[in-house]
Order: C-alpha cells, then structure tokens, then sequence
C-alpha cells in the first residue's frame, strides 16, 4: 500500500457547460509539487486517452482515503484523503461515476484539471 499521501489543498465544485446547460462536478485539488508523475497526468490523457483507472476507498482518520491506480496508458498510484467535512462531494461523485481533481492551485492559470472515473462499489 502507498504511504506518501498527496496533501488536499481545497475542495468543492467545479462548474461544467454541458449543451443542456451547465452541472456542478465534485472536486478536490492536490499538491503534487513532490509528484511530477502526478502532476503530468492531465496531459497524458489528454493526449493518449483516458486508459484504465482504477478508485478504492478507505476509512481514514481524517476523512476518507482514496487511492487512485492508473494501469494505461501510464502506470500510476497516488493516494490522498478527503477530509470528513467533504462527505458530499464524494457522495456525489460516486453517484455520478466521477470527481475532478485539480492539480495545483485552482484559482489560477496553471492548474491542470483531470477528472477520473470513480466506481461507486468502491465507496461500500
């Protein structure tokens, strides 16, 4: 199992455009300055697809872990926990099969937005 968990920087929604409008996504940013893997992943799916990912979730002390395993198109495990205070966006994203994760400041121009699948089964 993966120790080094990514600290969460901030979490709530981001909004999306849709042609029937527009839906809020469940979001949680990470600081991934330590994780140049991490921080590279929006570009490797934007570029090779989105491959196989992966979600588990575990309780936590603080909140609730979520491991995160990317097989393809590049191997990849990064782990964070999102704390208790934020139960509703992981409802939320495990009832629509997806959560946003932003890598970097949100608020600015240089963050990196990748949204993975979550498997609702893995929040049981």
């Amino acid at each position: 199992m993966l120790d080094h968990l990514l600290p969460v920087t901030s979490h709530g929604w981001t909004i999306s455009e849709t042609d029937g409008g527009s839906i809020a996504l469940p979001t949680v940013a990470l600081d991934v300055s330590d994780r140049p893997d991490v921080a590279d992943l929006a570009r490797v799916h934007a570029t090779d697809g989105v491959g196989d990912v992966r979600t588990l979730a575990t309780p936590h002390a603080e909140g609730t872990r979520l491991d995160v395993v990317l097989t393809s198109p590049v191997r990849c495990h990064f782990a964070f926990v999102v704390p208790d205070d934020a139960r509703e966006l992981l409802s939320t994203a495990a009832a629509i099969g997806q959560l946003v994760l932003a890598t970097g400041d949100p608020t600015t121009e240089e963050a990196t937005w990748l949204s993975i699948f979550i498997d609702a089964d893995a929040f049981d």
